[in-house]
């Protein structure tokens, strides 16, 4: 039995007669076009680029240096999984680009802002691929003299929360409501970062500034009195667009959940200020925009 090879199978087909002859040349052809077809498209999209978005979230200013520097090896860890180029972003809110709205800007994205991850995963057909260990919380804190000495006694008060849109404002209002405070009706003014508001608490422009976890470490640092933490939402994750395949959505999950298990991973996640990452659990993330009511 001979082999096959695109000429001698060709010239073979020349000895045979009548439609023999007919057969083997059009099998020939369907042969010869398969791998025109195939071979080019197959490397065209090992080389296509994989989109990342970092939402960043607005607990701190971030500079471009900053941005380089915090994900680069992050994005670099995730190529190497997935053997293909990464290209990042990073943004600190989700006003896109005029554009197609039903068309995901980003193949994949490392979200801070657990609402968000909500969101994709409720509305944007997004898959859950691991989750940042542990739980966020809001932080109500005041001066180290205010007259304010329980939860209680925040109402009718001054605010200040981070922008309206922001998790930890959603957080902030979700939780006056549980305290039984109407927030429509108390006196709530925003920043642009959430630093902004321990600023505000200290020079007596605001009773009661609402932050995140990392700012959160900076106030009580300086001196400032924490009058109240909510309940636990779902961290920070990174999710995948359709665009990525169910196979990459498993094998990208293994690797940022095997980052803690060796010396580099967990400086990438030191970087990213992430102490390790989990499975997570979707439902969490979607039960969260019920009690925010997004």
């Amino acid at each position: 039995m001979k082999t096959f090879s695109s000429t001698s199978h060709f010239q073979e087909c020349t000895y045979m007669r009548n439609n023999k002859l007919i057969q083997c040349i059009a099998f020939q052809l369907l042969i010869t076009s398969l791998l025109v077809a195939f071979q080019p498209s197959a490397i065209a999209a090992e080389n296509t680029p994989i989109r990342m978005g970092i939402n960043h979230g607005l607990s701190e200013p971030l500079k471009s240096y900053d941005r380089q520097e915090r994900y680069q090896t992050f994005s670099d860890y995730i190529s190497e999984v997935l053997k293909r180029p990464v290209r990042f972003e990073v943004f600190q809110n989700l006003k896109r680009p005029t554009g197609d709205p039903k068309k995901a800007r980003y193949d994949i994205a490392f979200v801070r802002p657990s609402n968000n991850v909500g969101l994709a995963l409720r509305d944007k057909g997004s898959s859950l691929v691991a989750s940042a260990k542990g739980d966020l919380n809001a932080y109500f804190f005041v001066s180290k003299d205010s007259p304010i000495k329980t939860p209680a006694e925040m109402k009718g008060k001054r605010f200040v929360m981070p922008a309206p849109t922001s998790l930890m404002s959603y957080i902030g209002l979700a939780s006056l409501r549980d305290l039984g405070i109407d927030p429509t009706s108390q006196q709530i003014s925003y920043t642009d970062f959430q630093e902004q508001g321990g600023f505000m608490v200290q020079q007596k422009l605001t009773d009661v500034s609402i932050v995140g976890p990392l700012v959160a470490k900076d106030m009580q640092a300086k001196g400032n009195v924490l009058i109240y933490k909510s309940k636990p939402v779902p961290s920070w994750a990174m999710v995948a667009s359709p665009s990525i395949s169910q196979v990459d959505v498993e094998k990208l999950r293994a690797a940022l959940i095997n980052l803690s298990n060796t010396e580099a991973g967990k400086k990438i996640l030191h970087k990213i200020e992430v102490d390790a990452f989990e499975e997570g659990n979707k439902d969490q993330y979607i039960e969260m925009l019920k009690w925010l009511k997004i």
